[in-house]
Order: structure tokens, then C-alpha cells, then sequence
């Protein structure tokens, strides 16, 4: 982007980290599209609370005028590194320079403008400050961040600001409803307290992969800055995963505040006392806090160790060979399948002497290159696409014998660079050389199974 070479990319990374959604608008929609309403800038359907000019030298004068009108509305205007000194252009170029000076003063009636110092212009304020990271201080004294990940895993500043700079968010309105979808970017399992600037309403949270909504979250009001009500929530985001967490119109107060329950918890109200539901997948010590501060704790200690699926694998490639293998493993790293692309079957017989009392079975697909269709005893247990490569199986699995099959499909670039180079001299003698110097630059090397596959996907 043009952008990025003269700004780079660090201004927009703080501001995402800091927990704020943005545009960027150029003049000709801040000039014809942007209008002030109710102290919000809107252009088109989004709508803004405030807006960083970054080192504008020269500022058309109907740009400004429009800043102007919105710092005047209620709007927060900051720039940083300068302040506009002149209009672009020579068509009228001292009127809209005189034009431009006069407006910038106008934002600073009563003094003037020195870094760091909010000036109040109208119902909203102006501020001019020497750096990005001062524009974030100063933004977060009058807009609290729309998205904020307040703690994350064990506490420490080090997770902290590695979630912050991994865990994304989107937010936008339908109607009533505040919508945030939230991602971890990251190879890292996050468990998060992430803060949210919509309070008195109740969060609910849309697992878009397995179609439900859970309508209770782990949840606490807290009062922001500005008079604003936020909601603090709890997150549990497996590595590359997301989540909708929504906000509807209606109220709603907390049943559960805080908890260090590793999977979704899943409170509800049952007259005076409250019920809680969900997995837990390690043994160790748990407590569950209530709206009212009683804090209810209990330990785990009979969950059984994973069992590991032991025995020889039968690998079936479709139209091919049938091979038996001790230990599971890529197939590229087999003679009769090193350039096979397309799918194949992983199946085994393994027994399992019990299933236990109150317990929930997941199958772990561990390393897959690239999805995964597993079936249990002739019961589909759906796609892993995405990690982590579980599946639920316990409509499938049973005590005693049981029969396990994997079809997975790998990319076709394998196949690709098996194939024998393809001699390029005669177009080039004809067509000419467009691209390198032929032949040192005109063969492309191949490039790393890993990475052909993370660009295809």
C-alpha cells in the first residue's frame, strides 16, 4: 500500500493492539462522502468517534473545514508529528492557505498549540502530540478502546503483550446488535479476559464452525473512562481460531464473574443457586466465582491420561498401492507414494477396554497436511480442516473393538514438482525473455512443500 511507505505499518499495528478498530478516509470522501451527525463523523455506514490526522504537511482546505465541523460536534481530532502549514496545489493557493492557517487556529482558540495539550473546541476537543504512541495516550483519556485484552494465560506482561499482538478483532453494528469477531492469529492456545466497551448487556458467544450459540459467558461489568460501561469477558481461543461474540439489545447481568475453568463454562440461575456445566480436559484445582463474590472450588483427579492409538496403520491411496506402516508418518516420505497428490486412507483396529463414567471422547488428529474426514465404526465424525485436528467421537466410540479410518487429501503442488521440467528455450526464442534472464532466472525453484502449502491455503 502507498500508505505504508510513507507511515509503515507500526502506527496502524499500535492501534490494533491497543484495542482500536479503524478506516483510513482520503480527502475526497472526507470532502463528498463524511458528514457530522450527532458528534460522530460518518461516511457511508461507519461511524466515528475520533480521528488521527499522522504528519500532514499540506491540507486541502475542505478537508479541514469537515475535521473542523466534527471537533465542533464532539468529535477528538488528533494530529501528531505537525500540524498542517499550507494547502497542495497552486490553483487559489494563498486564499486556501490563509484559509487552512485560519481553520488550525480555530482549533486552538485559547492558546497556542503545544504537544500534548487537549484543547476543548465546541462540544469536542483537539490535540496535537509529537509521536503515535502519545496520540494512543491521549486517545484512550477521551475513547476507552473499543476491544482490549486485559489478562492473558498465567498473567504475566510477556503473555500479555503477545496476545495483544496476536489477537485480533472486528467490530460492527446490525441494528441492536454489537458484533466482534475475534481471532487468534497465533500458534499459541489463548485464554483471555478481554474487555469489550459495551456494558449493561449481556455477551453471547457464536461458535460459527459448529453452528451454536452459547447464550451465558463468564462475565463482569466494569465502569471505563468517560462515563462508559464496559463488559469484561472470558475467552478461550484454541491456536488459528475464532469466535462471535455478540451483544443484543437486551439487559442482562452476570451469573458467573471469574473462573479458571479451562474450557467453555456454561452458567444458568436455578432458583437461588447457580448451576454450571462444561469440559475439562486436565486434573488440577478449579473455582468458580459468583455475581455476589462467593467463590465455590473443587479439584479434579480422575481424569484418565489421552490414549494413544498403538498398531499398524494400513495406508490405501486412491488407484494405488496398499502399504502397512509400523509408525504413522507422511506419505511423501515413502518411495511408492514420494509425488502422490490426492487422497488417501490412514485405517486401524485398536480396542479400548472401558469408557469411563461422565467422561467425553475427542479424537486427536495431531499433524495433518491438509484436511482430514475421520469415520469411527462407520459413524462420520466430520472434517478437520484447521487446528487443532479434533473431532468429538462419542457417538462412535465403544468399549472393546474399534475401527478407525482417515481419508486425507494433500495439495497438488506435490504432484506438480514431480513432474519433469518442461523445456522453455523454443518460447523463449520465439516470444523473447519477459521475466529474468533466460536460462539462470526463467526455471523457477521449486519452493518448500511447507510453504507452497501455507500460500495455497
Amino acid at each position: 500500500m502507498e500508505i505504508e511507505k510513507h507511515l509503515g505499518l507500526e502506527p496502524f499495528l499500535a492501534l490494533r493492539r491497543a484495542g482500536y478498530d479503524f478506516d483510513l478516509i482520503n480527502d475526497c470522501a472526507l470532502q463528498t462522502v463524511a458528514r457530522v451527525e450527532e458528534g460522530k463523523l460518518r461516511a457511508g455506514d461507519a461511524v466515528y468517534s475520533a480521528a488521527i490526522v499522522f504528519g500532514s504537511r499540506f491540507m486541502p482546505p475542505e478537508s479541514l473545514e469537515r475535521l473542523a465541523e466534527f471537533v465542533r460536534g464532539g468529535g477528538v481530532l488528533i494530529f501528531v508529528g505537525r500540524l498542517p502549514e499550507a494547502a497542495p496545489g497552486m490553483a487559489d493557493q494563498e486564499r486556501c492557505t490563509t484559509r487552512v492557517r485560519s481553520l488550525v487556529t480555530s482549533l486552538w482558540p485559547n492558546q497556542q498549540p503545544m504537544a500534548g495539550r487537549m484543547e476543548t473546541v465546541g462540544k469536542g476537543k483537539s490535540v496535537f502530540v509529537a509521536d503515535y504512541a502519545s496520540a494512543l495516550s491521549q486517545l484512550e483519556l477521551v475513547v476507552p478502546p473499543d476491544f482490549r485484552v486485559i489478562e492473558a494465560n498465567d498473567g504475566s506482561d510477556a503473555e500479555l503483550r503477545f496476545a495483544r499482538a496476536n489477537v485480533g478483532f472486528v467490530h460492527r453494528r446490525i441494528g441492536p446488535a454489537e458484533i466482534y469477531f475475534v481471532s487468534n492469529v497465533s500458534e499459541k492456545t489463548q485464554r483471555l479476559r478481554v474487555q469489550f466497551a459495551i456494558g449493561g448487556r449481556q455477551p453471547q458467544l457464536w461458535d460459527a464452525e459448529n453452528r451454536e450459540i452459547y447464550e451465558t459467558m463468564v462475565f463482569r461489568l466494569v465502569d471505563l473512562s468517560g462515563g462508559v460501561q464496559g463488559t469484561q469477558a472470558l475467552l478461550h481461543l484454541d491456536p488459528f481460531s475464532s469466535c462471535f461474540v455478540v451483544f443484543n439489545a437486551s439487559d442482562g447481568q452476570p451469573i458467573v464473574t471469574d473462573t479458571n475453568w479451562l474450557g467453555l463454562l456454561r452458567p444458568r440461575k436455578v432458583a437461588n443457586e447457580v448451576e454450571a456445566s462444561g469440559l475439562i480436559d486436565a486434573n488440577g484445582y478449579y473455582y468458580v466465582v459468583r455475581a455476589d463474590g462467593t467463590r465455590h472450588q473443587f479439584t479434579v483427579d480422575d481424569l484418565p491420561q489421552p490414549m494413544a492409538i498403538i498398531g499398524t496403520w494400513e495406508l490405501e491411496l486412491d488407484g494405488g498401492p496398499k502399504l502397512h506402516l509400523a509408525d504413522l508418518g507422511s506419505w511423501n516420505d515413502l518411495a511408492p507414494a514420494k509425488n502422490y497428490s490426492g487422497w488417501a486412507t490412514y485405517s486401524i483396529s485398536f480396542e479400548v477396554p472401558d469408557l469411563g463414567r461422565d467422561l467425553e471422547w475427542w479424537l486427536d488428529l495431531g499433524s495433518v497436511h491438509e484436511t482430514a474426514e475421520a469415520s469411527l465404526n462407520g459413524i462420520a465424525l466430520g472434517a478437520a480442516w484447521k487446528r487443532p485436528r479434533r473431532l468429538s467421537c462419542r457417538q462412535a466410540l465403544k468399549a472393546g473393538r474399534n475401527q478407525l479410518a482417515v481419508r486425507v487429501g494433500n495439495l497438488w503442488v506435490n504432484d506438480y514438482y514431480s513432474r519433469p521440467k518442461r523445456d522453455l528455450k523454443p518460447v523463449a526464442e520465439r516470444f523473447g525473455i519477459r521475466w529474468g534472464t533466460y536460462p539462470a532466472k526463467f526455471h523457477r525453484r521449486p519452493c518448500p512443500p511447507q510453504v507452497c502449502w501455507g500460500l495455497s491455503v
